[in-house]
């Protein structure tokens, strides 16, 4: 009965307004004496709140009466459409509550109202929040924030049932924006609220009265089926597992069973066989007074779209925020930007790590009985450690830019992981390492050997007659040694005068060492590949893979020669 009575308030009629709040003010008084008399008679009676993310923060006997708070929150979730309607509830239904609640303030009732107004101001506030923003798809990200704030909100002062509303609208926007697995993501949060029990629950949204166990069921359901629309296999198999488990464990329903198993071994075969493309990730830092404090001075790191490139990154942005000015980001930023009037956006690229890399400067290393499919994954998801590097030219100018060429990598921790319900996260923790030359040489052929190797598997599996990338990746390391590659480390690093100066640094004469391993490698791994785009290659390829034998046959000469049997330490 309490909403009709609150839509009173919202007609501009002030004897009609008035009867409205005398009305809904009544409501309250009635359930207050209603329910402390009833506690009086029946201390003991008073159920003990599950363990649950809804456990209130005050004590009950702070509160007002659950049913007409519940109500008076339902319903202004339902009437307040505009920042107009949410003005009229500020400014007339709170400060009337709070004069009622001032007459009063020496008794319980009193103390009670002073904090249900003090909630109901500040729910009006994030509802005006989330209505203040453009309803389109480049204010995506905004709404989701505003969003998850008022969600907080609910699930702090047990608002279940409109949190529950909230989950489900946010689910649905991702979905109209093809987001899929954020939507899945979004579900999780009402599963984690049910248990695989026997308690009814009543009739909720789309849902019909039914047991916690067959809506945690339905929405499991759901959310698999959202995760495979994302390519999120590794996500809908981990699920079906959970679910399996109930179904094996608690239900014995073993035709169910049976039925999930089938479907998650083809979860595990779209994970092997089909190809995957996963977002890039991209550094975003606001500055200038043109922000609001929620964007200025903050650094956040963003996922893609699919297939997204920094420059249609940038162009989405900047369509967001058409008056900023775009920052150079090999530029220092001015220590009093943020004092500056305007808005300055800078970006870049950065790239998955991991917090091994980021405490030791090595990325993560897979045994290499993993597949390629399942490296890529882990390093793309689950993620919350990004880096970029920049180049410092330390010392001389020289014309070998291996000798001097200092790597300064930084490391951007953000708060949350990818993938998640947002699209960003805010970061909270940077930090910087400085590679040497040596060290950063090292970690380059490393990483090329890798790929290349990664490569070689793949092609080796995936019968396709396209192997560009193959062919290009044989080409870029094999160019590299026509342009004298190899020539420019042997010079840098194996010299009598460099590894004499090497000598009385342990670190340095590891590290060369592991160079030379790293360079003997690469040989094994560039012939696998030369192997295979022989067998491979298209008759059009036939004079570029000569050229490339030819080419490596050199290369090993000199990696052999002047590498491998020059004796390091």
């Amino acid at each position: 009965l309490v909403g009709p009575f609150l839509e009173l308030i919202l007609i501009n009629q002030a004897d009609i307004k008035n009867m409205g709040f005398d009305i809904y003010f009544s409501f309250l008084q009635r359930e207050y004496a209603v329910t402390t008399a009833g506690y009086a008679a029946h201390p003991t009676h008073v159920p003990v709140a599950k363990a649950d993310p809804f456990v209130r923060k005050r004590s009950c006997i702070l509160e007002m009466p659950q049913l007409v708070e519940r109500e008076t929150i339902a319903t202004l979730d339902r009437i307040a459409t505009d920042e107009g309607v949410l003005g009229i509830l500020s400014r007339f239904l709170c400060e009337r509550l709070g004069e009622k609640f001032k007459e009063v303030a020496d008794t319980d009732f009193g103390r009670r109202g002073s904090v249900f107004v003090s909630d109901l101001s500040k729910y009006i506030d994030l509802l005006a929040e989330l209505h203040s923003i453009p309803d389109t798809s480049d204010w995506e990200d905004e709404r989701i924030v505003a969003t998850l704030k008022v969600m907080e909100y609910l699930r702090q002062t047990n608002k279940k049932d409109t949190y529950v509303k909230y989950i489900h609208w946010l689910s649905s926007q991702h979905q109209s924006s093809n987001n899929w697995l954020e939507a899945g993501l979004a579900l999780s949060l009402h599963m984690d609220l049910l248990s695989f029990s026997d308690e009814v629950l009543p009739a909720h949204l789309h849902f019909p009265e039914q047991t916690s166990q067959e809506r945690k069921e339905a929405l499991m359901r759901e959310a698999i089926e959202l995760f495979d629309k994302g390519k999120g296999w590794e996500q809908a198999a981990h699920l079906a597992k959970e679910l399996m488990e109930h179904y094996e464990h608690t239900l014995y329903n073993y035709q169910g069973l049976s039925k999930l198993l089938r479907q998650q071994a083809g979860y595990y075969d779209h994970i092997i066989e089909r190809e995957r493309f996963f977002p890039n990730y991209f550094y975003v830092a606001y500055y200038g007074r043109g922000f609001p404090p929620t964007l200025r001075g903050k650094e956040f790191v963003y996922r893609g779209y699919e297939l997204e490139r920094i420059t249609g990154f940038i162009s989405r942005i900047s369509e967001k925020f058409k008056g900023a000015e775009m920052m150079k980001t090999n530029e220092p930023v001015p220590d009093n930007i943020n004092d500056r009037d305007g808005q300055y956006i800078m970006i870049s690229t950065v790239y998955p790590s991991s917090a091994e890399e980021m405490e030791t400067g090595r990325p993560r290393v897979f045994p290499k009985h993993v597949p390629d499919s399942v490296k890529e994954y882990n390093r793309c998801n689950n993620i919350n450690v990004f880096s970029y590097s920049r180049p410092i030219q330390k010392g001389k100018k020289s014309d070998n830019e291996f000798k001097n060429m200092w790597i300064c990598k930084y490391f951007l921790l953000t708060a949350e992981k990818f993938p998640a319900i947002l699209s960003h996260s805010e970061i909270v923790e940077k930090k910087e390492l400085t590679l040497l030359p040596i060290e950063n040489a090292v970690l380059s052929i490393i990483t090329k050997n890798q790929q290349l190797d990664d490569l070689i598997k793949k092609y080796t599996n995936l019968k396709t007659e396209n192997i560009n990338p193959l062919t290009m990746a044989l080409n870029g390391v094999i160019d590299a040694e026509v342009n004298g590659g190899v020539k420019k480390y042997q010079q840098a690093f194996f010299t009598p005068e460099a590894l004499k100066e090497a000598e009385g640094d342990a670190k340095v004469m590891a590290l060369t060492d592991e160079l030379r391993t790293a360079l003997g490698d690469s040989l094994e791994v560039l012939e696998r590949g030369l192997a295979l785009h022989a067998k491979r290659c298209p008759d059009n390829l036939r004079a570029l893979q000569e050229k490339l034998e030819a080419f490596y046959v050199k290369m090993k000469e000199g990696i052999q020669n002047n590498i491998l049997s020059v004796k390091v330490g």
